[in-house]
């Protein structure tokens, strides 16, 4: 039994989890099909059909165009790949001769119609992209939340101190201003007298 390539198989589940390839020994084809649900009526319709062409195609007498028992064969193993899909629960969606970009291309692009595709894809791209972003800005104002608060601390703790100096009828600027007992050696070079 042929398997898929590895990059397909990882590329069909991104793209929709649902979705599984199998080769079929019927058709010669790989079968790319996805979970669906089913009715009852749907499977004995495509029982009875897979029986009815498989009963046709050996009772073609040996005189019939080569055209028309070749459009019997590939009708029936049609039928035989849904049929052998919907005995898994599962809706054939492709049958592509080969799995190459191309066919992962033209599945995204029938996929958009049906399931949102690419499009669902690039919604959620930017969505966690977006995610991203909000989660850095909001890491960041964080940040300067905590850097604000701490400034404003420091400067509560400042004037406080002031405060408690102005209570206490501090005259003394240097001390008001700069936190340091003035001598009377440390006065200004300028003094307001000196005009």
């Amino acid at each position: 039994m042929k398997r898929a390539p590895q990059w397909f198989t990882r590329a069909l589940e991104i793209l929709d989890p649902l979705l599984r390839v199998r080769w079929s020994d019927v058709s010669a084809k790989w079968v790319i099909d996805r979970r669906a649900v089913l009715t009852q009526e749907e499977m004995r319709g495509l029982e009875k059909r897979e029986s009815g062409l498989r009963l046709a195609m050996n009772n073609i007498p040996s005189d019939a165009p080569e055209n028309r028992i070749h459009e019997l064969r590939i009708k029936w193993m049609d039928v035989k790949d849904e049929y052998d899909s919907a005995r898994e629960v599962r809706r054939v969606v492709m049958k592509p001769d080969v799995l190459t970009e191309k066919t992962y291309h033209m599945l995204c692009r029938s996929d958009i119609v049906g399931y949102g595709g690419y499009a669902r894809f690039a919604d959620d791209l930017e969505a966690s992209e977006d995610k991203a972003r909000a989660d850095s800005e909001r890491v960041w104002d964080n940040k300067c939340d905590a850097r604000d608060k701490e400034a404003n601390s420091m400067l509560e703790f400042v004037l406080r101190k002031k405060q408690v100096l102005l209570n206490e009828r501090c005259m003394d600027m240097r001390r008001l201003l700069h936190g340091v007992h003035s001598k009377p050696t440390d006065g200004p070079l300028i003094q307001v007298t000196d005009f």
